[in-house]
């Protein structure tokens, strides 16, 4: 009634209206996962959803910016 959770999941507001992210946007997350290489389950598992699809519309630029923090992270290591 008063879509109040009463589990200690977080939906990323889609119980509260959140929108999807487009298809085009799956697929810009996906490519740059896959051009960095990052694990898929790792993104995953940061993002807090089972899928990409699952992501908030309104987090897009920030999964953007977490795969290439991961990316930067990763160089930064390898030199």
């Amino acid at each position: 009634m008063f879509n109040i959770s009463t589990t200690n999941e977080d939906d990323d507001g889609k119980a509260a209206g959140g929108t999807g992210i487009t298809a085009e946007d799956a697929e810009k997350i996906t490519t740059l996962i896959t051009t960095v290489g990052m694990p898929m389950d790792k993104f995953l598992a940061w993002a807090k959803v089972e899928s990409i699809k699952d992501l908030a519309a309104e987090n897009v630029q920030k999964a953007l910016n977490a795969v290439n923090g991961w990316a930067a992270n990763k160089a930064r290591v390898a030199k």
